[in-house]
């Protein structure tokens, strides 16, 4: 089976008539599709499934909401996608219409021959012959949910392989035959007898219906543990949606107290600044003076004339004591006194020779400051300018946390976990209900077959009841060959299945990992150098999930054509990959896009610009036949938000458009097609 074209109306984000046709070269086996978060990636992926089954993957949100909104606006109440196929050499189109008013869909099928559709009679019955609806789920891959599939301590991949070798029948038969051995047993009961005989007929009977009763219970146990694990896989990845809102929250207190820090450090740096200015500019400023003035000062005091040789107290001291400082005698108005009494004109007193020893201090600071100052203005202006960046960098860190918050609402974050916790104990208890029933069923087995083996030793004699006895004998003989074949394919399958898992994990694994399933098929790592198996990481949970997927469809590709008794044979269909390696770091993506067009023969791929660094293109480039962007258009003003840029063959495309008639998404084909 390859698709030929996808067609949607009026779909979800799709107004109108949007379409895309996949590629269909063997060589270039990949449709790749450009989509940011929210566009309609998601929305593509079940499309087809939606299409030919009615159903979607868990992560489609308001599975009725169908119809385009504007379309809504407009009077539109009906949306539909049709897919074009080809299968087994015609071509074939898959139709389904939701019609909104009336709630239900409406599904039909058709043979094109020659231009002309012809409507098949049994779409259903034929889609399922096309691909078994119990495989399909295993074609459409959302990476986002997909992760929680290998998950520890989750079983669906048996579910998985029981699937993919088309067990259904078979299983169905199981439960049919031993619903005929019951049978057998209650027509005994309407044979004569003794009382002897009535007691075992009626124990035996009692127990097969209990036995009937306990295994229809323990079917919907474990449907209901699958149904809640999936449940749960839907909140956990809700929570990892929301990027740990608490954790968000702790990590923007945490920045948001680092931004405050910063920008008191960055405050006492300017202060230093400004203190600089205040401080130490005047000893840079005057610069010149102060070596002049300096040098002055030492000139004159090498000479004598600064600080004086004398001084105003000294001079009158002489006058007082009329004695000059060599004993003679100064006498008032004469020559003398007149010469030493001259002296006070130019005398220095002690303020002035004070004032002059301070100037000469300063002048020798301010000398010693302009040769320091310069290196700590760089000094402050560099941590200004470190601090300056850092206040840029975490205000950023801060921003984008607060951007992740403000689409978190804490409320339901803490609703999620507690029904996260609700489903752990309720998968638990089940688990609990199981088990005891599986025990019982075991138990109660034992005593009916006992039981049986002694109705027919008191039935002996009669012939009647001899025949119905021994058809009651061939069917649960059958019953339990039929079981065991199913348990013996299903062991050879996980064989298998767990060999491909391993070839393909030896190429795109960055370390030695062995993969290996458990007897419960929960899914397990192993490295030669560490016992037991290794925990898992998202990325690695995701990887996981993603090769057991590539081995399940290599699994049922193998199998096409295989005609087989009690199984359904192989299928080959398109695989339909959403964010497929989303979790994956950049050392794993590159390897895992280089395998992924060998999954299947034709693969629909819808990435993110996330999912698309550390090689990815590069690695798929010589697989892409046909490109296409998803566009997103808004009424509303752009205000500052980005256009989604995306280079494409050295052409830039723009995937968010503002001031548009409506809002809506647009498929726009890029590239060239090789298709």
């Amino acid at each position: 089976m390859k698709i030929h074209r996808i067609d949607l109306r009026n779909f979800r984000q799709f107004y109108g008539h949007q379409w895309l046709e996949l590629s269909r070269d063997d060589e270039r086996n990949v449709t790749l599709v450009h989509a940011e978060n929210g566009v309609g990636k998601t929305t593509l992926l079940n499309s087809v499934y939606w299409t030919f089954f009615g159903r979607v993957t868990p992560r489609f949100e308001q599975r009725e909401q169908l119809v385009n909104f504007e379309a809504l606006r407009e009077g539109v109440n009906e949306a539909a996608v049709e897919v074009e196929f080809e299968f087994e050499g015609e071509t074939y189109l898959a139709a389904r219409k939701w019609l909104r008013e009336e709630r239900k869909a409406v599904f039909d099928v058709f043979r094109i021959d020659a231009g002309a559709r012809r409507r098949l009679d049994a779409p259903d019955t034929f889609i399922n012959s096309v691909i078994p609806e119990a495989m399909a789920r295993y074609f459409f891959f959302d990476g986002e949910h997909a992760e929680s599939f290998a998950a520890e301590q989750n079983t669906t991949a048996g579910n998985a392989i029981r699937s993919m070798l088309g067990c259904d029948l078979a299983e169905l038969g199981v439960r049919d035959l031993q619903d005929v051995s019951s049978a057998y047993t209650r027509e005994l009961g309407s044979l004569p007898g003794d009382a002897a005989i009535e007691s075992l007929r009626n124990r035996l009977a009692k127990k097969e219906e209990e036995q009937a009763r306990d295994r229809v219970m323990l079917a919907d146990h474990r449907k209901a543990v699958e149904q809640k694990k999936e449940q749960k896989a839907l909140v956990e990845e809700e929570l990892r949606r929301t990027a740990g809102a608490k954790e968000i929250q702790l990590l923007r207190d945490s920045l948001a107290k680092d931004v405050e820090e910063v920008k008191e450090d960055l405050r006492k740096e300017q202060a230093r600044l400004i203190e600089w200015i205040g401080s130490k500019s005047l000893a840079v400023v005057s610069r010149k003076l102060t070596q002049e003035t300096g040098a002055f000062i030492d000139r004159e005091a090498q000479h004598g004339g600064i600080p004086k040789p004398y001084n105003e107290i000294f001079i009158q001291g002489l006058l007082s004591r009329e004695q000059c400082i060599c004993c003679r005698e100064l006498r008032p108005q004469s020559s003398e006194w007149a010469a030493v009494a001259a002296m006070l004109t130019t005398a220095g007193n002690a303020d002035a020779t004070a004032r002059v020893i301070r100037a000469a201090g300063r002048l020798r600071q301010l000398r010693e400051e302009a040769q320091s100052a310069p290196r700590e203005l760089e000094r402050i202006q560099s941590e200004i300018a470190r601090l300056t960046e850092k206040r840029r960098s975490k205000e950023q860190q801060l921003e984008e946390e607060s951007q992740k918050l403000r689409n978190c609402n804490l409320d339901e974050v803490r609703q999620r976990e507690v029904t996260l916790i609700a489903l752990g104990k309720s998968i638990e208890s089940l688990g609990r209900l199981i088990w005891q029933l599986e025990q019982d069923i075991a138990t109660r087995q034992g005593e009916i077959d006992t039981e049986a083996g002694k109705l027919e030793k008191q039935e002996s004699k009669n012939s009647r009841a001899k025949q119905i006895l021994r058809k009651r004998s061939l069917a649960v003989a059958a019953a339990k060959l039929l079981g065991d074949k199913l348990r013996e394919y299903e062991d050879d399958a996980r064989v298998e299945i767990e060999a491909e898992i391993n070839r393909i994990l030896h190429k795109a694994a960055r370390r030695d990992y062995r993969f290996r399933f458990a007897d419960d098929f929960t899914m397990s790592l192993h490295l030669n150098d560490v016992d037991g198996p290794i925990p898992k990481s998202g990325g690695e949970n995701q990887l996981m999930s993603l090769v057991f997927t590539a081995a399940l469809v290599a699994f049922a590709r193998a199998r096409l054509g295989q005609e087989h008794a009690i199984l359904s044979p192989g299928t080959v269909a398109p695989l339909v990959l959403d964010a497929a390696i989303g979790h994956l770091d950049r050392s794993y993506r590159s390897a895992t896009a280089a395998f992924l067009p060998s999954m299947a023969g034709q693969v629909l791929l819808l990435l993110s610009s996330g999912h698309t660094e550390g090689g990815v293109l590069d690695a798929l480039a010589p697989h892409v036949g046909r490109q296409y962007i998803l566009v997103s258009e808004n009424r509303k003003e752009r205000d500052g938000r980005g256009e989604d840029e995306i280079v494409i063959d050295g052409i830039a495309y723009k995937r968010s458009l503002f001031n548009q008639e409506r809002n809506q998404v647009r498929v726009i084909e890029v590239g060239s097609a090789y298709a």
